[in-house]
């Protein structure tokens, strides 16, 4: 077991626990900056901590009850099954990331994220903000007996759901939520209690307002891992058995076989999306001889091109044990307005969400579009 490492004595002195509740001392005390582009769908199994801090071990194995959809890492159970989840650390490369977190009802509270309903009962939108960070290192599961593991969850069902907060992650940098005021905010301060600051104004646009700042390795995010051979549904979410629908759109769920890492799972389950949506509406090329992704796969340039405006509504990597060590499976949710002779997606799709309207746009050209196969990357 490797304990979770911070860089310096100094650094051990000065990172203490970040309390979401004094994050925002006034809306004020924020900064603010224009979503450009079209947003990023949440990754639905990794979640913003209700609080920051340098160990986080305690809560590592704990199982997330079944069915619940507010989870944050207090929620979860430790349970005697619990036992054979230990921890290693992997450092993380100062690698920078943006991506959007799903935020529990408490945390959005807190920080101010504005609830957004939805008119389609089916398409319900997690509180997200998103969080721009350097990616110092992560805490994750090491099941160092995966029968013991298995043989304890069998026997007894009552210690054991069907996921469990198997990683955190450790970084420094800053959170923004949603700004929906259409009220000019300018100011700046710090909280003299945690060190948090923020500085900057919003517009009538929509914009991210800064509402935490973490200039000191922390661990300030979770995800929730699938329990090997317990699966009740995938810990991404419902979405990936059973999609949603929705009038006039079809929606179709990617997945990528076990990888070596995150980017390989993220990006083989983008293509396997845009191939599903292809291959729906047309007879796709048989792949390589190796079983690769085949290029020229997509020979129908009309269904090409509509398969290649699908936009993402959810996006997710899931952590398995193997006995090489953790693996990655990427899964995404797309969306597509139903395929017409004639009729395509836009060319450059913002994402949505079931349930918001779309209608197909009409392009007489239909170019050739080179398709990005994803290299390799897997558990071999």
């Amino acid at each position: 077991m490797v304990a979770p490492a911070v860089s310096t004595p100094t650094q051990l002195r000065r990172v203490a626990s970040v309390a979401l509740a004094l994050a925002v001392l006034q809306p004020a005390c924020a900064g603010s900056m224009a979503d450009k582009g079209p947003s990023q769908a949440p990754m639905s199994n990794v979640f913003l901590r209700n609080s920051f801090d340098t160990d986080p071990s305690i809560y590592l194995g704990r199982f997330v009850p079944r069915n619940a959809t507010d989870i944050d890492e207090g929620s979860a159970m430790p349970l005697t099954c619990s036992q054979y989840v230990k921890y290693r650390f992997i450092e993380g490369g100062g690698v920078k990331f943006t991506e959007h977190m799903a935020v529990s009802t408490e945390v959005a509270a807190r920080i101010g994220v504005p609830v957004i309903a939805s008119a389609n009962a089916s398409a319900s939108k997690n509180r997200e903000v998103k969080v721009e960070y350097t990616l110092t290192g992560k805490m994750v599961a090491d099941i160092t007996d995966p029968a013991a593991f298995e043989q304890c969850c069998k026997e007894k069902p009552d210690q054991c759901t069907d996921r469990f907060i198997g990683e955190f992650l450790q970084g420094t940098g800053a959170v923004y939520r949603e700004d929906s005021s259409a009220a000019q905010i300018q100011g700046q301060g710090t909280n003299p209690t945690n060190g948090v600051s923020g500085a900057g104004q919003a517009s009538r646009e929509k914009s991210w307002t800064q509402a935490i700042e973490f200039p000191n390795p922390v661990y300030f995010a979770f995800k929730v891992t699938q329990t090997p051979n317990n699966r009740a549904t995938s810990s991404c979410g419902a979405w990936v058995d059973a999609p949603p629908s929705e009038p006039g759109f079809v929606f179709f769920v990617g997945t990528s076989r076990e990888m070596k890492n995150e980017r390989s799972a993220r990006d083989r389950a983008g293509f396997d999306l845009k191939m599903k949506a292809y291959s729906s509406v047309a007879t796709p090329a048989a792949p390589n001889p190796d079983g690769s992704p085949n290029p020229a796969a997509m020979e129908n340039q009309a269904a090409q091109r509509w398969a290649m405006g699908i936009a993402t509504v959810e996006s997710c990597v899931e952590v398995v044990s193997s006995p090489k060590g953790p693996r990655y499976i990427g899964r995404v949710l797309g969306k597509l307005p139903e395929y017409k002779p004639g009729a395509v997606a836009p060319a450059t799709p913002s994402t949505t969400s079931p349930g918001q309207p779309g209608t197909p746009t009409i392009d007489l050209e239909v170019p050739t579009i080179p398709i990005e196969v994803p290299e390799g990357g897997d558990g071999e």
